[in-house]
């Protein structure tokens, strides 16, 4: 394989979920990443309890392969470049805003907090998420 930059690209959100294309030494493919599991979203679910709480409580935090490659992992240097690249991005925003307080507010970056460090993982059936051993990004810590 040839050593390859990972590279990030927003692609949507929606209930609790964010999804991005991924460009790394394994290909071009699509992640999702859980931020939260809302009320609303339970109770159009067809997950009893448990599966509720394995498949999508559990998913919260972790950042593994979309549409029909749930089983593949994502190597952790991918998973350490996206953490970063995602701080890089919500402190750039931050600074826009405060940059131009006459145009957002002055108290316009207040609050806004950083993405949450998320850990690698995959979906294998029968077992659940498996999340990658290594926890490089457990450095990475917010302000």
């Amino acid at each position: 394989m040839t050593k390859v930059e990972p590279r990030f690209r927003w692609t949507c959100s929606y209930m609790g979920r964010q999804e991005f294309e991924v460009i790394d030494e394994t290909g071009i493919y699509r992640v999702e990443t859980r931020y939260e599991a809302s009320d609303y979203e339970r109770g159009i679910s067809s997950y009893d309890d448990q599966g509720w709480q394995r498949e999508v409580v559990g998913a919260i935090g972790l950042l593994y392969r979309y549409h029909g490659r749930l089983d593949q992992p994502i190597p952790q240097s991918t998973v350490d470049a996206f953490n970063a690249w995602r701080l890089a991005e919500h402190e750039a925003f931050v600074k826009l805003l405060r940059d131009h307080p006459e145009k957002y507010g002055a108290n316009a970056g207040d609050g806004i907090e950083p993405p949450m460090v998320v850990r690698g993982a995959r979906y294998v059936v029968g077992t659940g998420w498996v999340v990658n051993e290594e926890t490089a990004t457990d450095h990475l810590r917010f302000l």
